[in-house]
C-alpha cells in the first residue's frame, strides 16, 4: 500500500542466507504496476483482434449467402405484388397475400441486417414513432404466433402518452422488439411477464463503457422479463456475433443480440443490459428529434408507369429475368432478356434499347461494372441502373465513377424499381 492509502500489485521474491553466522532470509519487492498494465493492454487487443476475425468471418459469410438469398427472396416479394395490383381490397386471400410479400420483405431485412453488421454500415435514420411501432410488433400475426408457444406469459406495456420520435428506421426498430422479446420469452419459458416501456429523457453529463454518448434528448424503451437472469461473464459478451447462451437444439444462431446492437448503433443510439437471479432488462436509448410525431400524411402515389420505353434486362438467372419482365411489362414497358454477357453485348449491337437493368454478380461472366463498361463501347448514351442481390461497397464506387448513380438491393418492390427507372431515364 503507498502512503496515500492506494493499492498495487508488487511481485515478491526472497531468499535465505546467513549473516554474520545467523540465519537470515532477504526479501525484495517490486512494484509491477506498468507491467500488470502493459498485460491488461495486451489482453485488450487480443480481445479485439479475435473479434475483428470473428467479424471478417461474419463478413465473408454474408457476402456470399446475400446474393443468392435475395434472388430467392425477389420472386417471394414481386409476384404476391404482381398479384395484389390486379387484386382489390375486400378479394378474397387479399390480406393473405399481402402477408406473404411482408414476410418475404422481413426476410430481406434479416439479410440486409447480416451484412450490415459484417460491414459496421450506418446510415441516417428517419424519425419514428416508437409507440406506434411497439404497437403494431404486438399486433403482428408475426409476434402472436411466437407468443402462442408461451401461454403462461403476459406482456405488459407502459407508453409514455408524449412520446417524442426518435431516430430510428422501422426496420431497425422491428429488429430491435423482435429479438429482444424473443429473448425474453425464452428466457422465463414458462409463466411470467415481459414488460415494455417507453419514456423520454435527457442526459446532461451521460458516463458510458466504450460508448460514445453525447449530451441531448432521449427516447428510452426498456423490456424487461421474469426469466432466470443471464450470469456476469456471459453479460460481457452477450453482444458478441455468434455469442449464444441458448442450449443446443433451441433456438439461436448467436446473431439476434449483435443485430439489436448493430441497430441501435446505427441509430446513434445506446444500449445497455441489467441481469441478476429475479430476471433481465435491457435499456435503449435512441435520439429524440425533440418534437412528438407528426400526423402522418397518407401517400397517394402510384408507381411510375412507362410509356412503351424499352428496357434490357441483364441477369445470370432466367427465373429472375422473368420477375422482372412481369413486373415491368405490368406497368407499359416493353422488356428483352439476356443471361450472360455476350447475349446482353450482341443484343446492343444489332437494336438499341431505353434502359438496360444489369445484376452486379453473374456467375462466371463480367461483373455489373466491367458489362457497362463494354456498353459504352457500343453506345456511350447508354443509360443503365444496377438491381443486384449483394454488392460490394468497392462495387458500387465502381459503378457510380461509370456513372450508374442508382443501385437497387433485390428484393425491390414495384414502386421503388418503377421510380428509379423514371428518374434514370429523366436524368440530363
Amino acid at each position: 500500500m503507498r502512503k496515500n492509502g492506494s493499492r498495487f500489485p508488487v511481485e515478491v521474491r526472497h531468499r535465505s542466507m546467513d549473516y554474520l553466522g545467523r540465519p537470515a532470509r532477504i526479501w525484495v519487492l517490486r512494484d509491477i504496476s506498468e507491467r500488470v498494465l502493459a498485460e491488461q493492454e495486451k489482453l485488450t487487443l487480443q480481445d479485439k483482434l479475435a473479434r475483428a476475425n470473428r467479424l471478417e468471418a461474419l463478413g465473408l459469410m454474408a457476402g456470399s449467402v446475400a446474393h443468392d438469398l435475395n434472388n430467392i427472396l425477389t420472386a417471394v416479394v414481386s409476384y404476391p405484388e404482381i398479384l395484389l395490383k390486379q387484386m382489390q381490397e375486400k378479394d378474397p386471400f387479399y390480406e393473405e397475400i399481402k402477408k406473404i410479400q411482408e414476410a418475404g420483405k422481413r426476410a430481406a431485412a434479416v439479410v440486409t441486417d447480416l451484412v450490415s453488421v459484417a460491414r459496421g454500415k450506418k446510415t441516417k435514420p428517419p424519425p419514428l414513432d416508437l409507440n406506434e411501432q411497439i404497437i403494431t410488433y404486438l399486433e403482428s400475426i408475426e409476434h402472436d404466433e411466437r407468443l402462442s408457444e408461451y401461454p403462461g406469459i403476459k406482456v405488459d406495456t407502459r407508453l409514455q402518452a408524449n412520446l417524442q420520435s426518435c431516430f430510428c428506421s422501422p426496420q431497425r426498430a422491428h429488429k430491435i422488439l423482435l429479438n429482444l422479446v424473443g429473448n425474453a420469452l425464452e428466457a422465463i419459458g414458462h409463466d411470467g411477464i415481459i414488460r415494455i416501456s417507453t419514456e423520454n429523457t435527457r442526459f446532461a453529463n451521460p458516463v458510458m463503457r466504450d460508448q460514445s454518448m453525447r449530451v441531448g434528448n432521449y427516447v428510452k424503451m426498456s423490456i424487461a422479463d421474469n426469466g432466470e437472469g443471464i450470469g456476469p461473464d456471459d453479460l460481457e459478451h452477450i453482444f458478441d456475433p455468434f455469442y449464444s447462451t441458448k442450449k443446443i437444439g433451441r433456438s439461436g444462431t448467436g446473431l439476434g443480440l449483435a443485430i439489436v446492437w448493430n441497430s441501435v448503433m446505427e441509430s446513434d443510439g445506446w444500449i445497455e443490459p441489467f441481469s441478476d437471479m429475479s430476471g433481465t432488462r435491457f435499456d435503449v436509448y435512441l435520439p429524440s428529434s425533440g418534437t412528438e410525431p407528426a400526423v402522418k400524411p397518407v401517400d397517394q402515389r402510384e408507381q411510375d408507369n412507362g410509356g412503351g420505353e424499352t428496357i434490357l434486362l441483364v441477369d445470370d438467372e432466367v427465373e429472375q429475368n422473368e420477375t422482372m419482365q412481369k413486373m415491368l411489362s405490368s406497368i407499359g414497358y416493353k422488356t428483352f432478356c439476356a443471361t450472360t454477357s455476350e447475349q446482353a453485348l450482341g443484343f446492343l449491337r444489332s437494336c438499341r434499347v431505353d434502359l438496360v437493368i444489369l445484376d452486379m454478380i453473374m456467375e462466371d461472366d463480367l461483373d455489373g461494372c466491367q458489362l457497362y463498361q463494354k456498353m459504352l463501347d457500343i453506345n456511350p448514351d447508354q443509360r443503365a441502373l444496377v438491381v443486384s442481390g449483394f454488392s460490394e461497397s468497392q462495387q458500387v464506387a465502381d459503378a457510380g465513377a461509370l456513372g450508374l448513380t442508382t443501385v437497387l438491393e433485390k428484393p425491390v418492390t414495384l414502386p421503388v424499381l418503377s421510380r428509379a427507372i423514371r428518374q434514370t431515364l429523366e436524368e440530363e
